[in-house]
């Protein structure tokens, strides 16, 4: 036996005892890694198609439970197989410092945060955002870039793109009228799937199609071309059944840096499935226009309306003549009213009044403008603007630790193996303006974080 480069006997009685000291914690060792990489595959598979209409939040909250349960299992296997191997050696890369700086901003914030225990677990609808979500997204993060291969890692990739199509099929058949009046919402005027929203469906497929676009013009066999081809058209045609105007958004940036930075060759060379998914996205969008051409000059009026009406508080039955409900109106008035609560003083400015606590913070600021649209006696537990929300959750020191992942990410644009990703978190940056993060896209964004690490 050679171990180490020295030779040493070993008689037979020994053999027994050596395969149990040696042979069988590293084959114990595999096995808890194998089970790592398959609970991953099971978490970015299942975690988008999970809602249960036995709670409060049908979607969000037990999203996030599910996440918890993964998480803390990876977590489990990957300190018992680090114990038996006796390895503690871990990676620490580019993205390593942006995100232990957002998690210490939130931690900060979470110390003098205006309602502790909202900030510990996240606002009591969803359990998304608080504390503890960003501590478990963080160590999924960790584990993901130390522990899988950069091969392992890539076939999460391919599970996370494939695990789409029944996301999309969903949102396609409420789109035809499947299951119409099942949901209070009216779930075929805009598709929501197994999201809950159609702006939070919109924000997961735009991170999905510029990694399957890449994964089509990649892949050699022809076959495997035409599932990506086609996973990649039902995924637009879910995303357009949405008509979330931000999510269309940040899906026409993504294309943009996506054929910006792709390899010109390898596009004439697979031009004949790029010209057929252009014509059939183009397709989807003349035959199906719903309600985006409404929503897009509901947005303008609302604008105008903004800087040529003079407010009063109207908050009664009988003056619905004089309220307008889009939400481009009702978002202008919560981002005025946010602005004046970061600027509020000083604490606020620099460390925020603490993750999720916006809906406790914002009312002493809230405009009297938003009396005049449909949501007047709704409670805003959100600002609608991601940056406005860490900025106002986390002060200063967390605004500027999540716009360090982003230029992190945008320096990622030039890099041939990784543009792809970067053009799908570019998506979500830009509907950030608009919404904020749900559990799927957040665990999302770190997973593709993960994924960029190598080069």
């Amino acid at each position: 036996m050679i171990i180490l480069g020295k030779t040493i006997s070993i008689k037979k009685e020994w053999f027994l005892y050596d395969k149990i000291v040696v042979t069988t914690p590293m084959r114990k060792v595999a096995t808890l890694h194998n089970l790592m990489v398959y609970l991953f595959h099971f978490l970015v598979c299942v975690t988008p198609l999970i809602f249960f209409k036995g709670v409060n939040e049908i979607f969000e909250f037990p999203k996030m439970t599910f996440v918890y349960l993964c998480v803390s299992l990876i977590f489990l296997l990957f300190s018992c197989k680090r114990i038996l191997a006796n390895d503690f050696k871990f990676k620490f890369s580019r993205f390593f410092i942006p995100v232990s700086l957002f998690l210490l901003a939130n931690t900060l914030s979470t110390l003098f945060s205006i309602g502790t225990y909202t900030s510990i677990w996240g606002y009591y609808t969803r359990f998304n955002g608080g504390l503890v979500s960003i501590i478990i997204f963080t160590i999924m993060y960790f584990i993901f870039i130390n522990e899988l291969s950069a091969e392992e890692r890539e076939s999460v990739l391919r599970t996370i793109i494939l695990g789409s199509i029944p996301v999309s099929l969903y949102g396609i058949a409420q789109n035809l009228g499947y299951e119409k009046g099942y949901w209070e919402e009216d779930s075929q005027a805009r598709v929501f799937a197994t999201l809950g929203q159609p702006n939070w469906l919109a924000a997961y497929l735009i991170l999905i199609i510029p990694p399957t676009l890449y994964k089509m013009l990649s892949v050699r066999d022809e076959r495997a071309k035409l599932l990506f081809f086609l996973v990649a058209a039902m995924a637009y045609a879910s995303l357009w059944f949405t008509y979330s105007l931000s999510g269309l958004l940040g899906f026409g940036v993504s294309m943009i840096l996506f054929s910006t930075f792709v390899d010109k060759a390898v596009v004439k060379h697979n031009l004949r499935f790029v010209m057929s998914l252009v014509f059939v996205f183009l397709l989807i969008s003349f035959l199906r226009p719903g309600v985006i051409k409404p929503k897009v000059i509901d947005s303008i009026n609302d604008i105008r309306k903004k800087f040529s009406v003079s407010f009063a508080a109207y908050a009664d039955e009988d003056t619905s003549e004089k309220r307008f409900g889009d939400t481009t109106a009702i978002r202008l008035g919560i981002w005025e009213g946010t602005k004046s609560l970061i600027f509020a003083s000083p604490k606020n400015f620099l460390i925020g009044t603490g993750p999720e606590t916006f809906p406790y913070a914002f009312l002493k600021y809230r405009p009297k403008e938003l009396n005049q649209t449909t949501e007047w006696n709704f409670v805003f537990n959100k600002p609608h603007n991601f940056y406005l929300e860490i900025f106002s959750n986390l002060g200063l020191f967390g605004f500027f630790s999540y716009l360090l992942i982003i230029k992190t990410v945008l320096f990622k644009l030039k890099e041939k193996t990784n543009f792809h990703l970067a053009s799908g978190l570019s998506a979500l940056f830009v509907s950030d303006f608009f919404g904020w993060h749900t559990v799927t896209a957040s665990m999302l964004l770190y997973l593709f974080l993960g994924l960029m690490e190598d080069s």
